[in-house]
């Protein structure tokens, strides 16, 4: 994809580590927090009982106080009236310093948490909802009278409830976790499950569906916290998988947050690259962290370099129910297609560039590759390649920074193109684009309410190539 071709991925090693911002090492000296699966906690557990009294004491200070609820949450986005307060409204979405933002921001959040509830040992837990154990909202954030709660009217409906939950193809990780180019990784994670799961609780309406108002709801930290999980999971799977490392905005660009005592605190993407050494937290059974650091370029590294083979006019997914399935002429690519598809040095992918909608969608849809007419598309298949969901980035109207900016999916096709050309009269290759939402234990009709555009759409072949500095 075009962010991936301009800032490439590096592997690097055996270098002198770069200045950071600060001495992190003296700043973040300290005991080591476990972030718990929220799964195995209870309404009774330390770090719910202390993050609910946090979120009760901050939501007493008024909105122009760094350390009041609803200060914490304009940092992400918000529309509250008046002027605009430091850091408002600067989250990152639809760029290459999403997942490092957010763990700023979960970071300098969860030491206000700390401080605001009295207790020391408190630490974040994660939502871990791709175990399907914890698809539906958890329990002790469903009971009115504690700070967890959110009502209804701004949560959507189902979910305090326990009738709504999130589907497997809104928490899947097959996505993401398998890409190697790290613009590849953060690109679909930020679609699924990070937007999907937004969306889900977006399409029974509520706070979680909107960037301006979706960190008002303490679910969202969770949320947020297992998107950060996975980026340690992603890195730990070795296989030339790595930061950023040679991109200067990515490393030196800074961020404005605000520590415990409300006092402004920058910081950078080489400040948070090693999260138990810098930032003193693990997550519970998480596989060893990856350490990585600032170095300077070596005398090579990896990029990836992208080959169109078939490239296809904008695609629409308008108003109102699914488009009908698009048919794309393989015929003088057909042999070409199964080839790269059985060679595992290179990675056939669905190019799904500059993804705009002119308003937050209210569903996010599963794309599925060679479905042949009356077959069920279910995530179960082996033609299901991934899902394209919008939240922040691409969006255009009323989501503040995210409308500067389109966002971009790239999605797997090997197996699919395996499985559609198996036989040999096959002369298109179908892509069908489902809408989904919330699951719920009556059955639910998905009606996409934004107008969203696919501007380029291409099948490339993608294969890494090592180069010189």
């Amino acid at each position: 994809m075009a962010q991936t071709r301009r800032r490439f991925l590096k592997v690097t090693g055996g270098a002198i580590a770069a200045s950071t911002l600060f001495d992190v090492e003296k700043l973040f000296a300290g005991p080591t927090f476990i972030r718990k699966d929220v799964g195995g906690l209870t309404s009774a557990s330390s770090d719910l009982v202390s993050y609910g009294n946090a979120i009760n004491a901050m939501k007493l200070l008024p909105n122009t106080n760094p350390l009041s609820w609803g200060y914490q949450a304009a940092i992400h986005g918000t529309t509250l009236p008046g002027p605009a307060q430091p850091a408002w409204n600067t989250c990152e979405h639809g760029s290459l310093e999403f997942l490092s933002w957010h763990r700023m921001y979960l970071y300098w959040f969860e030491r206000i948490i700390r401080k605001k509830s009295g207790d020391p040992n408190f630490a974040l837990p994660f939502w871990n909802y791709e175990s399907s154990s914890e698809r539906y909202l958890p329990p002790p954030f469903r009971p009115a009278g504690t700070g967890l709660f959110v009502p209804d009217a701004n949560r959507g409906s189902g979910w305090n409830a326990g009738t709504s939950f999130l589907t497997s193809s809104t928490v899947s990780t097959a996505g993401c976790l398998p890409q190697v180019p790290f613009g590849s990784f953060s690109n679909n994670l930020e679609g699924t499950p990070h937007a999907a799961v937004h969306i889900a609780f977006g399409s029974t309406g509520g706070w979680m569906g909107s960037v301006p108002t979706a960190a008002k709801d303490p679910i969202f930290y969770l949320h947020h916290c297992n998107i950060d999980r996975l980026w340690n999971v992603w890195l730990a799977q070795g296989g030339g998988r790595t930061n950023p490392l040679g991109d200067s905005t990515w490393k030196d660009k800074k961020f404005l947050f605000f520590d415990e005592n409300g006092k402004q605190v920058w910081m950078t993407g080489c400040d948070i690259l090693r999260a138990q050494e810098q930032l003193g937290y693990v997550y519970q059974n998480e596989p060893p962290q990856v350490k990585e650091y600032c170095l300077k370029l070596p005398p090579w590294w990896w990029k990836y370099l992208y080959e169109v083979i078939i490239q296809w006019p904008p695609i629409k997914l308008p108003l109102g129910p699914d488009p009908g399935p698009i048919e794309i002429d393989i015929r003088q690519f057909r042999e070409r297609l199964l080839k790269i598809a059985d060679d595992k040095n290179a990675g056939l992918v669905l190019q799904l560039n500059d993804v705009t909608a002119d308003r937050q969608p209210n569903v996010f849809w599963e794309v599925y590759a060679g479905l042949r007419k009356g077959e069920r598309a279910v995530p179960e298949s082996r033609n299901y390649i991934g899902n394209v969901a919008l939240f922040g980035g691409g969006v255009h109207a009323g989501e503040g920074h995210g409308s500067a900016r389109t966002a971009n999916f790239e999605l797997p096709l090997n197996d699919a193109v395996r499985a559609a050309l198996a036989k040999g009269d096959q002369t298109s290759l179908s892509l069908q684009f489902v809408a989904r939402g919330a699951g719920s234990k009556e059955q639910r009709q998905y009606r996409n309410d934004a107008a969203v555009t696919i501007n380029r759409v291409s099948i490339s072949v993608r294969r890494p190539e090592q180069a010189k500095s």
